[in-house]
This record gives structure tokens, C-alpha cells and sequence, in this order.
């Protein structure tokens, strides 16, 4: 009987100690990880913005080369019919 009562304190304990110990401290404070968050998010937001800018400045260009590409085949058109 004294062996169960001691198996049963000893595993109360034990269970104790591994569930309901001491927690290290967390790594970084909550405000310092939003900090780092925002930060990733300002930089990810430059780096669309400049591949938007890009995007739109290739955009623009492509079509003023189709603007000249139509405006070549109007002339050529136009001199067939004369």
C-alpha cells in the first residue's frame, strides 16, 4: 500500500513538474516581434511598389511601340491604295 502511495506522488510530481513548471521567458517581447513584422511588411510593400513602377513603365512602352507599329501600317496601307 505504501508503494502505491509513493508510485502515485512520485508520478503527481513528476507530472507537475513537466506540465506546470517554470516557462522560460519568451525570446523577444510581443512589441519588439510587431516591430520586426512591420518592418518586413514596409520593405515586402517598396519592393511590390518598385516591381509595380516597372511593370507600368514596361506596360507604357510596349504600347507606344504599338502605337508606331499601327501608325506604320495605316502609312503602308494608305500607299497601296494610291
Amino acid at each position: 500500500m505504501k508503494n502505491i502511495i509513493t508510485v502515485s506522488v512520485l508520478s503527481l510530481a513528476c507530472g507537475l513538474v513537466a506540465c506546470g513548471g517554470s516557462t522560460p521567458p519568451p525570446e523577444q517581447p510581443a512589441h519588439e516581434a510587431a516591430e520586426e513584422r512591420a518592418e518586413k511588411a514596409a520593405e515586402t510593400t517598396d519592393a511590390n511598389t518598385d516591381k509595380a513602377e516597372e511593370a507600368a513603365d514596361k506596360a507604357e512602352s510596349n504600347a507606344d511601340k504599338s502605337a508606331e507599329s499601327a501608325d506604320k501600317a495605316q502609312k503602308a496601307a494608305e500607299e497601296t491604295k494610291k
